[in-house]
């Protein structure tokens, strides 16, 4: 008796393992892929790029959005932070890869 249930605590086990393995524990429906370098979230755009040395949140949404147009230095740290949640936006690290805001051309 003691054997059996060795045995379905260890298929249990293995079970739950392969199912967090496979899922993950993120919910679903939070941010959807587009592709492997773009991601929507609510309502937001961003494109992922590497910050090379020297770069700022600012000069990258730069080089991303040709014809920015106006859109206020808050709402783009705040974009960014919407779609960085885990980062200051600060103190970004070159070399690393992030997700920056992209905004429609000419938005004003």
């Amino acid at each position: 008796m003691k054997r059996l249930g060795l045995y379905i605590f260890i298929g249990l086990f293995l079970i739950s393992i392969y199912k967090d393995l496979t899922t993950g524990l993120l919910p679903e429906n939070t941010t959807e892929q587009t592709d492997e370098n773009r991601v929507e979230k609510e309502s937001l755009t961003g494109i992922r790029a590497e910050v090379d040395k020297g770069d700022t949140v600012l000069s990258v949404v730069e080089k991303i959005n040709e014809q920015l147009g106006k859109v206020d230095i808050p709402e783009i740290r705040a974009d960014f932070k919407t779609l960085n949640p885990h980062t200051d936006p600060l103190r970004i690290e070159s070399g690393e890869y992030y997700y920056f805001p992209l905004y429609e051309k000419g938005a004003e």
